[in-house]
């Protein structure tokens, strides 16, 4: 159900959703009320079905719907219903050259996965069908009207083929086809729910007009980068009322999910984190907080379904590269870089005698260096992480570098180290026995690189470093460069510390070489 537009400035676009089609001087319905056809997605399918709203809740902005096919469903949040336009149902129907809009004239099915040879309608057994369910995959029709007829006769066939399709998937799909459902289907403690709306109702009002500002200007802010301004979003004409609909309904379940946080009730907190993540298209931040809940109330191991609905909805790249913070589109992704690709790399591999001298003065005599605590302890699964800090988060430690004016002269004088505003540079030390647990960095926009100093050849297992599936491990003099978006984890199970230098830098496919185009992604 998508068209090709040829629009009046000469711009053409191909596959444009009949969702944002109107006729010219039209405007889709605001408001939804008892007798509104509308289509709406049956159980949160993908799909949408047509039907009629019976009853509104006002309270909830959900609304109970009588499908077509005869199936009854309560509580349907509004996000999850379109309005069908009734003069713009009426003129698709209008058939070739005396349709008086031209939209059908134009119309191209999009069926990817239809067989070269068309099946047969499974109502009327017509040549040609072209539309499918959407449930099972399975039965072909060759109109909305053949699908509405036979639903009664498939339902049964319907849930047994669906059933089929699911328990064919890998254990993470399996498990994100439960969350998504569990999600779905969450509503409020019930003794509790007007406390906690009244909270939820605050909590809306005080964001909403920051979010709506976000919207409307021509930054990129950290709504756009958090997921929560999401791409369906910002074709959305600004203040439109759909627009605040939909940002109503992500704040309302984020808020809910807070207050059961707050009361330590992380399981039912799970399937609010959940609602709101899936009210949109790839809310990172709810998919995070939804991770954390999860784990916090004992079910870590469906973590995994999580992942595999972010990245299913374009919150992060895939299941193994998942930025916690900002997430930039089209830049060249694999885990692990060619160091001889990147001048950095090379510089500081040329630097390393002195680099390495440095470190030793630091760590001997009277003004030695006294280890702090990295930022990120709360990934060491057990075992110590310290570092000496010399960029953290883009700020300079000035302290620090007079300390070691060598190696704070190589940094400074990289501009893709120096401009990247976000960026770590330290001495990181790692004592034997230590375990990172798995993690993901905050962007895709830089890359990480560690300049081996002290590197153990004995005494043990050598330290090494899972970024993505591969194994890495340190050489002395040596840079290992990798995108640390990708999930990575690190074992130094031998007994004598390993020592490296951090640094990020800008990703190469970003901006000019004075780091002044990069900084204002960020």
């Amino acid at each position: 159900n998508r068209y090709d537009i040829d629009y009046d400035d000469g711009v053409k676009e191909s596959n444009v959703m009949r969702l944002r089609i109107r006729r010219p001087g039209e405007r889709q319905a605001r408001t939804l009320g008892v007798g509104t056809r509308v289509e709406a997605r049956f159980q949160g399918d993908r799909a949408f079905f047509p039907g009629i709203v019976t009853a509104v809740n006002t309270a909830e902005n959900s609304y109970s719907i009588h499908y077509a096919d005869g199936d009854l469903e309560d509580n349907v949040p509004r996000s999850m219903i379109m309005a069908q336009c009734l003069k713009m149902a009426q003129a698709s129907e209008v058939a070739g050259s005396n349709d008086p809009v031209g939209i059908v004239a134009k119309t191209t099915t999009v069926s990817p996965t239809q067989p070269a040879s068309s099946p047969a309608c499974a109502s009327c057994s017509g040549p040609c069908a072209t539309l499918r369910c959407a449930r099972c995959k399975l039965a072909w029709y060759c109109s909305r009207k053949c699908q509405e007829q036979n639903w009664r006769s498939h339902k049964a066939d319907c849930k047994k083929n669906r059933v089929k399709i699911v328990s064919d998937l890998d254990p993470a799909q399996k498990t994100a086809a439960e969350l998504e459902k569990e999600a779905n289907s969450w509503r409020p403690p019930a003794q509790e729910a007007p406390k906690y709306e009244a909270f939820a109702k605050q909590y809306m009002l005080s964001l909403l007009p920051g979010v709506l500002r976000a919207h409307a200007g021509t930054e990129f802010t950290e709504h756009h980068s958090s997921g929560l301004l999401d791409p369906e979003d910002v074709l959305l004409p600004a203040g439109s009322t759909l627009l605040k609909e939909k940002l109503t309904t992500r704040l309302w379940y984020r808020a809910m999910a807070y207050c059961l946080t707050q009361q330590g009730r992380h399981k039912e907190a799970c399937g609010a984190f959940g609602r709101a993540a899936l009210c949109g298209r790839g809310w990172a931040e709810a998919l995070n907080s939804w991770e954390e809940a999860l784990v916090k109330c004992g079910r870590g191991a469906e973590v995994p379904g999580v992942w595999a609905l972010g990245a299913a909805r374009g919150a992060w790249p895939s299941t193994v590269q998942r930025p916690t913070g900002l997430y930039v589109r089209r830049l060249e992704a694999k885990p692990i870089w060619d160091a001889a690709e990147i001048p950095a790399a090379r510089a500081l591999e040329a630097a390393y005698p002195a680099i390495l001298n440095e470190f030793k003065r630091l760590s001997e005599g009277v003004d030695r260096w006294k280890p702090i605590n990295c930022h990120d302890e709360s990934l060491v699964s057990k075992g110590q992480w310290t570092d000496f800090k010399f960029i953290s988060n883009g700020q300079r430690h000035s302290v620090n570098c007079a300390r070691c004016p060598e190696t704070w002269r190589v940094l400074s004088q990289l501009p893709e180290v120096a401009t990247m505003v976000s960026g770590t540079a330290i001495f990181s030390r790692m004592a034997g026995g230590t375990v990172i647990k798995p993690h993901c960095g905050a962007t895709n926009t830089r890359l990480r690189l560690h300049l081996g100093l002290d590197v153990p050849k004995e005494g043990g297992p050598r330290p090494r470093m899972r970024v993505g599936g591969e194994w890495v491990e340190w050489q002395a003099g040596k840079v290992l460069c990798f995108d640390d978006s990708f999930e990575h984890e690190v074992e130094h199970l031998g007994s004598k510390p390993r020592v490296i230098l951090l640094v990020d830098l800008w990703h190469p496919d970003l901006g000019d070489n004075t780091g002044k185009g990069r900084a204002r992604v960020l």
